[in-house]
C-alpha cells in the first residue's frame, strides 16, 4: 500500500502502518501487506505529524490452485460429414481454481466446434481441435479427419470404435 501525504510540500511525512489483526494480514513499514491466514482486518496509515489516518479493509483469500495441465478424450477422431459429437476435457489438477477454456477449430470448413466441445463435421479432410486454458494457456488436441465414405451402393458408418455397413440395397 503508498500512504499519499497532503499537503505534498508537508515537512514531516513520516507514518505508521499497523494491522487490526497480525493474525490475518501484517503490514511492514513500507506498507506491504502479507496475507497469514482467511480472513478480513484493517490496515492503518497514520501520520506521526497531526495524527491523521486512513484505512483500508484487507480480505485475505486462499490462492487459487494453478492449472497444470489439461486432456482430452480421443487424440484423434474420425467422424462422417454432418455428424457431431462431443470431445470431453478434464483440468489437471481437478482442483484447479481457474477452469475457464477456449476451444478452435484450425479449419473452420472441415469442422467447427463450439464453446461446449460438440465438433461437427461440415465436409471430407483433415481439422485440429484445439482446447486451451485460460490460466496457464496450457493445451491440448485432436487430430480429426471428417470422411464421406460410400462404397457401390453401400455406407459405411463409424460409430465409436465400431465399424458398420448399411446396404441401401433393397
Amino acid at each position: 500500500l503508498t500512504a499519499t501525504i497532503k499537503p505534498s510540500d508537508a515537512t514531516n511525512k513520516n507514518v505508521v502502518w499497523s494491522s487490526d489483526d497480525n493474525t490475518t494480514a501484517t503490514v511492514d513499514s513500507n506498507g506491504k501487506v502479507t496475507g497469514i491466514k482467511i480472513g478480513e482486518t484493517i490496515v492503518r496509515v497514520k501520520t506521526l505529524d497531526g495524527g491523521y489516518e486512513a484505512i483500508c479493509n484487507v480480505k485475505v483469500i486462499e490462492k487459487p490452485i494453478s492449472v497444470t495441465g489439461v486432456t482430452l478424450s480421443a487424440v484423434s477422431a474420425k467422424m462422417l460429414i454432418n455428424d457431431s459429437a462431443q470431445l470431453k476435457y478434464s483440468i489437471q489438477p481437478e482442483n484447479a481454481g481457474n477452469k475457464n477454456i477456449k476451444w478452435e477449430s484450425s479449419n473452420e470448413n472441415i469442422a467447427t466446434v463450439d464453446q461446449n466441445g460438440v465438433i461437427k463435421g461440415i465436409t471430407s479432410g483433415t481439422a485440429i481441435i484445439k482446447v486451451t486454458t485460460e490460466d496457464g494457456n496450457k493445451s491440448a488436441q485432436c487430430n480429426l479427419e471428417v470422411v464421406d465414405f460410400k462404397i457401390s451402393g453401400e455406407t459405411v458408418v463409424i460409430k465409436g470404435d465400431n465399424l458398420q455397413l448399411q446396404s441401401n440395397r433393397s
